[in-house]
């Protein structure tokens, strides 16, 4: 399994934004919380080294966060494959 999760955004003017941070102990109870607070927030924060961008979720048509995480939200539907 990759050390680096992958985050991509297609907002709705189609750009791109692709975001990598390193992947964090699993084990940790809190990162169902965390995705599920992030796709409930209005905003997306990401910390960077120099920086913050804050992207209204408003201006988000969709986003891919690969490899899968560990846990999911309760409503995701599992076992799904993308179709050609």
């Amino acid at each position: 399994m990759s050390d680096t999760v992958r985050i991509t955004i297609k907002l709705i003017t189609g750009d791109v934004q692709v975001y990598e941070l390193d992947r964090v102990d699993q084990k940790d109870a809190n990162r169902g919380t965390r995705l599920q607070k992030m796709l409930e927030s209005q905003y997306l924060y990401f910390e960077m080294e120099d920086r913050v961008s804050v992207i209204p979720v408003a201006n988000v048509l969709s986003m891919e966060i690969s490899p899968k995480p560990l846990v999911t939200p309760p409503y995701a539907i599992p076992g799904v494959r993308e179709a050609d």
